[in-house]
């Protein structure tokens, strides 16, 4: 077949070419239109009890991740002139448009009662009438005697106030979102730089913008400096200028045809796809070369360019397709997980890897078609001394010493699962950035002064219309919020029960002892003017549903991780359901609890993408190989390198998260591809040696070695570029992607064909 292959590839390679500039262009064409996610990448699935039960709270109050906020500390916060600097820099973010409302502390309201029309009345408590530093002093006593505004918009104890910006949806998802928040910044700067102050940002608006221009920004990074790196390694292995520039402009191809594929689905760029570029450009070296490699042998037995060429193709087309499969496979089994964002990195890297080979197959040949005749220095590296002697050194130690490669295997696999047992998977919604970064810095700032910004809601559901008139349920919703208050990470929280509790304490005169839940006889008193009172929904601010029925707990958390969030989070349904009873309906909810869901899906992702690779990557070997001893022989050396990675992630502390997961199927994927070129090697050299075991491992080893190093070098350099990342994850990535791949390469070049050696002395190893 693969002759035929060869000869319809130089027939028709005209036409093949024209045919991969057409797809090229079309991809080309819908790759300009590639947009970047703004959304932190979500793991849990679509039909995940968490997850729905999170979009049915959105239809009942709306999205939780639109706010954006705005602090600052002054201890002079409340003299006149900062405090009217604060009141026009409010007015002024309140017109930036795509602002829906800019809340602070000017939104406090004092409730009073109006006797003779028994109402209810608002106000602003710092109205436009304060002139005198007095009327703001006197303004500021009756803001501290209001309960319902303790630790709100001002911390008294840290003289740190903020705004509360909500943004627009349509704004949020769209580039306009830059804009916006370049014109708050200006709009801040411009009024508090007079008084030396600079502004902290936080909020999941300025969190996933922060994080998505990252992304944007090292996706062009390491997409140039991967070219780079595999440039340079390719010219210091052929030293050929010809050899370089081949292999990258196919890889720039792929690359093109990755972002229309993204494009074309309808994907977004988020952190993990935007590895996609610089991991095609990684992963497609390889193929050239290998095939290169088997070109310059050929030519060099008999000097025959196209003779050459053909025999590339047939001989390591095979191969190369298989291996470009199994590391296909190692990205397609993480789209039949039940991950979003791991299925749209599966499917668009599996997808083009495999078209990787396609252009590959096709580009290559053909343009060595037209290319002279190799000279000596195209093919000198074939013979260099020092290659020889480390090839000379590993068939000497699988020859004589296969005992202590056994034992060295043993300890390492001892060592590794000692390692796995402190792995753990933890995450964080900035796990990623460094500390050192306003974005993480910002986040503490609020976090030590409100308790956190990240949305954590608890919804309570009465069960039936206007069931939150019942003053039983608004006492348990009180005392709950009583533990909430309690929690060290949490922000205070507001619910209809503190809107019931400050309109008691505005029906007796304002008086702070009257702050908390009333009795049935007072809320007689009380009925009248909350019926005749239209003016307080102001204050009732989304807090239950229009049937009256389902009240909203609304706080934030700070990002403490996933394990002490699931902890906290446990505690306090515990707590619910002593307060509120078994047969409650409460919900915990929140987009920050659905990003602690994702480490769960991360393990079953992993454990369940995993086996599928094995599966498949087997059935792909049973095709080259019907002995299942030969299977398993070839599995085990690219299995020993994820148990290694796995207790190196243990030993060294780096949690499971959707970055670092993916270093196991990349790497098990790739892994396995030099022990196919390997065992294919083998299998075509076994009876040109009439069956002798040993010199045929010998011969396989000198031919294949080289390949498997130099591509081996080219995937450790490639991988190690994202250890320079901002984001930890994909630092933690790039590093362990490279021990894992160069410990695979020292398994398949050493383990493998000790294995063979050992467990295959009969000249049955081989069916055709």
């Amino acid at each position: 077949m693969w002759v035929n292959i060869s000869s319809f590839i130089i027939r028709y390679r005209i036409t093949l070419l024209l045919g991969v500039l057409a797809v090229t262009i079309f991809m080309g064409y819908h790759a300009k239109d590639v947009k970047l996610s703004y959304e932190i990448a979500r793991v849990v699935p679509d039909d995940d009890p968490d997850f729905r039960a999170y979009e049915e709270f959105k239809k009942s109050f709306g999205e939780d991740g639109t706010i954006m906020v705005l602090g600052v500390q002054n201890p002079h916060f409340f003299e006149i002139n900062f405090f009217n600097s604060w009141k026009h820099l409010v007015d002024d973010l309140s017109k930036v448009k795509g602002v829906k409302q800019a809340v602070s502390i000017f939104d406090a309201q004092l409730l009073e009662k109006d006797q003779e029309n028994q109402r209810f009345v608002t106000a602003d408590i710092f109205d436009n009438n304060i002139h005198s530093q007095a009327a703001l002093d006197e303004k500021v006593a009756l803001y501290k005697s209001m309960p319902f505004y303790e630790n709100s918009f001002f911390n008294f104890k840290t003289n740190t106030s903020f705004i509360a910006i909500n943004i627009d949806e349509e704004t949020l998802g769209s580039k306009k979102r830059m804009i916006l928040l370049d014109e708050v910044f200006k709009i801040s700067d411009d009024y508090l730089q007079p008084y030396n102050i600079k502004a902290k940002y936080s909020g999941l608006p300025y969190i996933r913008t922060s994080v998505a221009e990252a992304v944007k920004g090292e996706m062009k990074f390491f997409s140039v400096l991967s070219l780079v790196i595999c440039a340079v390694i390719l010219m210091l292995f052929f030293r050929s200028f010809i050899s370089v520039i081949f292999p990258i402009a196919v890889i720039f191809i792929i690359v093109i045809w990755a972002l229309g594929t993204v494009a074309l689905f309808g994907f977004r760029i988020n952190a993990v796809t935007s590895l996609i570029p610089p991991l095609i450009i990684i992963i497609g070296v390889p193929n050239f070369i290998y095939l290169v490699n088997k070109y310059h042998n050929e030519y060099k037995k008999h000097g025959n360019k196209m003779r050459a060429i053909h025999r590339m193709i047939q001989k390591i087309g095979i191969v190369t397709l298989m291996t470009n499969a199994t590391t296909a496979i190692g990205f397609l089994v993480l789209a039949f997980t039940n991950s979003p964002v791991l299925k749209e990195f599966g499917l668009v890297a599996g997808i083009n890897i495999l078209a990787t080979f396609i252009v590959s197959i096709i580009v290559i040949p053909v343009f060595f078609s037209y290319l002279p005749e190799p000279s000596s220095k195209h093919t000198n590296y074939l013979e260099r001394t020092w290659m020889t002697k480390v090839l000379i050194l590993i068939d000497r130690i699988v020859q004589r010493h296969r005992r202590v490669v056994f034992a060295v295997t043993l300890l390492m696999i001892g060592t590794s699962i000692w390692g796995i047992t402190k792995l753990k998977a933890v995450g964080f919604v900035l796990d990623d950035i460094p500390k050192e970064q306003k974005v993480y810095k910002d986040l503490r700032f609020f976090e030590d002064n409100f308790g956190g910004v990240l949305p954590f809601e608890v919804v309570v559901n009465s069960g039936k219309p206007n069931g939150l008139n019942d003053l039983k349920l608004l006492e348990k919703i009180s005392e709950f919020q009583d533990t909430l208050a309690n929690v060290k990470n949490l922000s205070k929280s507001y619910s209809i029960a503190d809107l019931v509790k400050f309109s008691k304490q505005a029906y007796f005169n304002n008086n702070p002892d009257r702050y908390d839940i009333p009795s049935s006889r007072e809320r007689n008193f009380m009925l009248k003017y909350l019926e005749n009172s239209s003016n307080t929904d102001k204050l009732l601010n989304n807090l239950v549903d229009s049937n009256q029925q389902i009240a909203r707990i609304s706080s934030n958390i700070a990002d403490v991780g996933s394990v002490k969030t699931t902890n906290l989070l446990n505690r306090l349904k515990n707590v619910a359901t002593k307060v509120f009873g078994d047969d409650a309906d409460i919900q915990f909810t929140g987009i920050s609890l659905l990003f602690v869901k994702n480490n769960e899906y991360l393990i079953k992702s992993l454990v369940n993408s995993l086996i599928l690779a094995f599966i498949v990557i087997s059935i792909l070997m049973g095709l080259l190989f019907k002995k299942i001893r030969m299977i398993i022989v070839s599995l085990v050396p690219n299995f020993i390198p994820l148990l290694a990675t796995a207790g190196i992630m243990g030993f060294m502390g780096i949690a499971l998260k959707p970055s670092t997961v993916l270093v196991f199927s990349i790497a098990f994927g790739i892994s396995i591809d030099d022990a196919l070129h390997f065992l294919a090697k083998y299998r075509q050299e076994l009876i040109q040696h009439n069956w002798n075991i040993s010199k045929t491992i010998s011969m396989a080893l000198f031919e294949t070695g080289r390949s498997m190093i130099y591509t081996s070098v080219v995937l450790f350099a490639g991988f190690s570029i994202f250890t320079l990342s901002d984001f930890g994850g994909t630092s933690s990535l790039g590093f362990l992607t490279s021990i894992t791949l160069l410990i695979a390469m020292i398994t398949n070049l050493v383990l493998l064909p000790s294995l063979i050696l050992s467990f295959f002395r009969s000249r049955k190893v081989l069916v055709e």
